[in-house]
């Protein structure tokens, strides 16, 4: 409800009391005379007074209402400013209320990041202490790698010179006693030969499975035909002997690797398929290529040789475990596991599939030039 101020109760009471003073009318009634003057003697007098009365009353009213009107205007202005006032100081409480809430998370987060920060600095230091520690045993682990490349040849070397003797007198012992090796008279004698050999061959490929962990140079794109080509022309003999069929699928992709290295892979996976044949039963060696999207080849090298059980499948790779039956047959237990580590340090995977008396197929995967 509208509040009223005094002043304009005042205004409402004097326009009503105005409003309400008792004038004659044209009807006969008479009109309260002025102290002093007679009206009822002049007629004419007395419209023309009256007539100025009205007029005097209506300027009284229009004074009275534009009165009104400006109390009210100015009622209402101070009350809009009232409100407008009240308006801007809440919203400058809000606001600073707002802005004491924000000060205090800020300080909040402040704690927190300086925490933080704290445990940060403390992790780098843990850190830089975890690499220093990394470095030395990085150099300490090179250092031992050397020596025991140093040792592992020198060792090779100490442990082949007692048995190129030995291979030596037994040769010279033959020659003086006039007799082959083939001979059924001298069946201990070829055991002897055979054994020395095959020791031997041991110490090689025991020393050059144990130089793979050395630092190689960067690799370079090899051509896998130039690779075949070079096992080939190494293991002629034996191919000619067997009379292996080979058979390579073309084109032959560009590798980016070392070519020892591949040269080794290869040379120990021809090896096997020629060796382990079927007595009378030539070689059958079949390699294929197939790109992959992840910028590498996968090789399947396939032979028909007499297979490995499948209850030991899962030794194949592992280091001097050996298949061979025969015991004419050279095995050192140590060319599988070499494939292994080779493709392994490519960055690849390698596996076998196998059935007795059929053959296997290595399947393995190489980085693409």
């Amino acid at each position: 409800m509208e509040q009223y101020s005094p002043l304009r109760y005042l205004c409402l009471f004097l326009s009503c009391f105005v409003l309400c003073i008792p004038i004659s009318t044209a009807q006969g009634k008479a009109v309260k005379s002025l102290p002093g003057t007679d009206y009822s003697q002049d007629p004419q007098t007395t419209q023309s007074e009256l007539k100025k009365l009205k007029e005097d009353n209506k300027r009284l009213e229009y004074k009275l209402a534009t009165l009104q009107q400006r109390i009210n205007q100015g009622y209402t202005t101070s009350e809009h400013r009232f409100q407008t006032m009240l308006g801007i100081v809440g919203i400058f409480g809000l606001m600073s209320i707002i802005l004491l809430f924000q000060l205090g998370n800020n300080r909040s987060r402040q704690k927190q990041l300086e925490k933080l920060t704290a445990e940060l600095h403390f992790q780098n230091v843990e850190l830089s202490h975890s690499h220093a520690m990394l470095d030395k045993a990085h150099s300490q682990q090179k250092s031992v790698i050397a020596y025991l490349e140093n040792f592992a040849s020198v060792a090779a070397h100490d442990m082949r010179a007692p048995l190129r003797q030995v291979n030596y007198h037994l040769d010279k012992l033959a020659s003086e006693n006039k007799f082959k090796w083939s001979d059924p008279e001298s069946t201990s004698w070829s055991h002897i030969k055979n054994n020395v050999v095959t020791l031997n061959s041991l110490i090689v490929e025991l020393l050059e499975f144990s130089k793979l962990d050395q630092d190689l140079p960067a690799p370079k794109p090899i051509n896998l035909g130039d690779v075949y080509g070079s096992v080939q022309n190494q293991l002629e003999e034996s191919i000619e002997q067997n009379r292996s069929l080979i058979e390579i699928q073309a084109p032959i992709p560009m590798i980016k690797g070392h070519f020892s290295l591949l040269n080794l892979l290869f040379q120990n996976l021809y090896s096997n398929s020629i060796k382990y044949v079927a007595p009378g039963e030539r070689a059958h060696i079949t390699i294929t290529h197939k790109e992959t999207a992840n910028g590498r080849v996968t090789i399947r090298f396939q032979d028909r040789g007499i297979g490995i059980p499948s209850h030991r499948i899962s030794e194949a790779f592992e280091l001097f475990k050996t298949f061979n039956t025969n015991p004419e047959v050279d095995s050192s237990g140590i060319g599988l596991a070499t494939c292994k580590k080779i493709v392994d340090y490519y960055g690849g995977h390698i596996s076998l599939e196998s059935e007795e008396s059929l053959g296997t197929t290595f399947t393995f995967d190489l980085p693409l030039a």
